[in-house]
């Protein structure tokens, strides 16, 4: 896949200079000769024939660019010579005739590079030709814009396929820890009190009071009345004293 990318990305870089040059050899620059002063064997500014050597040296003219002439019709024509010995020697015999001069223009558009010689070929009785009065030039054209250099274009790196992530498991849910319940305190049991015997003024508590002998309560009971006698008899009996 990356051979395929890397040979359509060249593929259309060199279409889109093809068209760069097209464009550029279809829409070139126009170049009038002589400049202001035109295709002409006389200067009124120098009452000379025009210095078409120096003029031509300013100029740079490249394939796809329009070399003009522009003349007084009838007067002036155009040829081309194929030698500088030709141009040199105003060669007619082996010049080619461009234009008779009729129309008063003519165009020329160079389709390769190199040193392309023009004259005219008009006759001045008495004088020569105007190309032997001085009215030649020679253009220099270059083949065109250099095609730069196409640098190699490297093929993306394919960015490495990253494992798929898991999604982060939520943490469990904590359940409220209520504040622990302090246990009851303990509660002592008061031990039952055992029921408090008849106390017996003298003695002391806690202490057992001996049964009276029989002669003692014999002695008691001689000292009371009858009646009480008997009452605390039967009460002691009561009690199993």
């Amino acid at each position: 896949m990356a051979t395929t990318l890397f040979m359509g990305r060249k593929c259309c870089y060199v279409l889109c200079l093809i068209f760069i040059v097209f464009l550029q050899q279809t829409n070139g620059a126009t170049v009038q000769v002589g400049g202001a002063v035109g295709w002409t064997n006389f200067d009124l500014a120098t009452s000379g024939p025009p210095d078409y050597a120096t003029w031509a040296s300013t100029q740079s003219l490249t394939v796809g660019d329009t070399l003009v002439f522009t003349f007084a019709p009838q007067y002036h024509n155009v040829y081309s010579l194929p030698t500088e010995a030709a141009y040199g020697s105003c060669d007619q015999a082996v010049a080619t005739e461009l234009t008779d001069g009729t129309t008063g223009s003519y165009s020329w558009a160079p389709t390769k590079g190199g040193i392309y010689y023009f004259a005219c070929f008009k006759l001045v009785e008495g004088q020569g030709t105007h190309c032997e009065m001085g009215q030649k030039v020679a253009m220099v054209v270059k083949d065109g814009v250099a095609a730069p250099t196409i640098a190699p274009v490297v093929a993306p790196i394919p960015a490495p396929i990253l494992p798929p992530v898991a999604a982060p498991v939520p943490a469990p849910a904590l359940v409220p820890i209520s504040a622990p319940v302090p246990a009851p305190a303990p509660v002592t049991e008061t031990p039952a009190l055992a029921p408090a015997s008849s106390v017996v003024p003298g003695s002391v508590v806690g202490v057992p009071v001996p049964a009276p002998t029989p002669h003692e309560s014999a002695g008691v009971l001689s000292s009371v009345p009858a009646w009480t006698a008997l009452f605390l008899l039967s009460a002691l009996v009561v009690l199993g004293i």
